[in-house]
């Protein structure tokens, strides 16, 4: 069944679905060390980690933990940034 309305806005959905593929890669990584070894965001640990904390999200967690709310904040907290591998 299609939804009328998507579960989340998106401002990119292209950002969204990456940030979601790289997280699942390795389901069983944190989401800080999933999103380093694939060297997201190509700016290193340190802004890797203020960018979750800013969209709330511990980078100590797991994929799975994660809310489709909380993908879509921080997938379009990177689209705003204008992130070149997003």
């Amino acid at each position: 069944t299609l939804r009328s309305q998507p579960l989340a806005a998106l401002a990119d959905e292209k950002a969204f679905t990456t940030l979601v593929k790289l997280s699942f890669g390795h389901p069983r990584k944190t989401l800080l060390n999933a999103f380093k070894g694939c060297d997201f965001l190509n700016r290193g640990k340190d802004s890797i980690v203020e960018a979750m904390h800013a969209a709330g999200i511990d980078p100590m967690r797991r994929a799975q933990t994660v809310s489709i709310d909380e993908y879509a904040r921080l997938s379009n907290m990177l689209a705003a940034a204008q992130c070149p591998d997003v």
